[in-house]
Formats: structure tokens, C-alpha cells, sequence
């Protein structure tokens, strides 16, 4: 992914940087929200935070993790992506992590992050992208 910001003038997207660790981990309660009643909070949590720093750390070529800032370089919200094979044998990016900080909900974030995985998807060559859900 270039280093060259995309988005709105309010919002860009640009490749996660070690300065963001902080900012992209305290997103990790919103991967949380919604889950079943009888799992661990605190569990789910945690996982979601090793979600994160694998994600963090597998960044390169086959790995991408982007965050979206607002006006004054705020992380509002973040996405990795990795090389993945369909079931067709075909490769794809499935996207791991999309979060948008509450406070940017309505916005077009997520929007803004999900060009940003097709756009870095097709410099990879793949033709599809996965995002799957969990409800």
C-alpha cells in the first residue's frame, strides 16, 4: 500500500505505522460488541487483542494493515488484510479486522477502508476479497 493518504479531506487512509499501536489497540473493544452472552468478555477481549497484534506484526507483502485518521491524525479505525485461498483454489485478501471507532460511525469509514483493501487487493493481483461476520 503507498504511504500516499486516500479519503476525504476529513478522512484518510494510510498504512498502519508503529505510532498508531496505541490508538489501533484501544479499537479492540469494538471487535467484541455483540458477542454471545455466554462467553468471556474479558476472554473475547484478549483474543481480540492477539487478533490485532497478529495482524500488526504479519504486515509486508501477503499482509496489509490500514488505519483511517480524521483532520487532526486521529486513528478512527482500521483494517488488516492478508492473502488468503478460496475454496476454488483462487487467491483472495479476507479481511480479518475492520473497526471504526464509535465516535466515526456514519461517516464512511468503513467504507474508506474497504476501497482501501480492494485497491490494495488488486496491486496483489487477487480478484476477491472476503470479509466475513460473525451475526
Amino acid at each position: 500500500m503507498p504511504h500516499n493518504p486516500i479519503g476525504s479531506p476529513a478522512i484518510h487512509i494510510c498504512s498502519y505505522e508503529p505510532a498508531d499501536h496505541d490508538a489501533v489497540l484501544r479499537l479492540a473493544p469494538r471487535l467484541v460488541i455483540g458477542i454471545a452472552p455466554w462467553r468471556d468478555p474479558e476472554g473475547m477481549l484478549a483474543a481480540a487483542q492477539r487478533w490485532i497484534e497478529g495482524s500488526i506484526e504479519g504486515r509486508g507483502s501477503n499482509r496489509a494493515v490500514l488505519v483511517a485518521k480524521d483532520s487532526q491524525a486521529n486513528v478512527i479505525g482500521f483494517v488488516s488484510a492478508a492473502r488468503d485461498t478460496n475454496f476454488t483454489g483462487e487467491l483472495q485478501a479476507y479481511v480479518g479486522e475492520l473497526v471504526v471507532d464509535e465516535h466515526a460511525e456514519g461517516q464512511g469509514v468503513g467504507r474508506l477502508l474497504m476501497e482501501a483493501v480492494e485497491n490494495w487487493a488488486r496491486a496483489q493481483g487477487y480478484h476477491l476479497v472476503v470479509l466475513p461476520t460473525s451475526r
